[in-house]
């Protein structure tokens, strides 16, 4: 069995918690206000289903974006608190989440040229996915990504495992 390398970096490695907690703390943060965004416009639509809509699967559209965002910014919500916990198997977790999420944003997109149902879809992605909107805006997908990868890296790197609990 290999021993670990001393780290060649020690400042990295006292950093490597604080990034981790760092991405959950903005995931955490992020997806809270994506969750309370959503909720308002689902709520406002839910309330006054003719103010808006005039697309004939304006509905069908809305729902399946607004249950993604949900989906999606929960998830972000479960994760942010696992690396806030610095549980470092979640960081693999985060990075997979972070390219669906980007795939989630970058599909009602390319749906809108669908013949049938690409009006209804562009109507619905401009007020369907705003519980992702917070996430996918401030790059968190791309930098929360990079960061937690690195720590991840530096902590294989040289055998550092985070402070467990104690059991008592």
């Amino acid at each position: 069995m290999a021993t670990p390398t001393p780290p060649k970096n020690p400042l990295a490695l006292r950093a490597v918690p604080w990034v981790i907690r760092s991405v959950g703390i903005a995931a955490v943060l992020l997806a809270g206000l994506g969750l309370a965004g959503e909720t308002v416009y689902v709520w406002g639509i839910a309330t006054k289903p003719r103010c808006c809509g005039t697309q004939p699967y304006f509905i069908q559209a809305f729902v399946v974006l607004a249950g993604s965002s949900y989906v999606i910014a929960t998830a972000y919500l479960v994760a942010g608190v696992k690396l806030i916990a610095l549980r470092a198997r979640w960081t693999v977790w985060f990075v997979l989440l972070s390219v669906f999420t980007l795939i989630a944003a970058l599909a009602p997109g390319a749906l809108w040229l669908h013949p049938r149902w690409g009006s209804s879809i562009a109507e619905a992605s401009g007020v369907g996915g705003m519980g992702t909107a917070a996430i996918v805006l401030t790059g968190l997908p791309i930098w929360g990504s990079a960061m937690v990868t690195w720590a991840a890296c530096q902590m294989r790197r040289s055998g550092f495992s985070p402070p467990q609990p104690d059991p008592s």
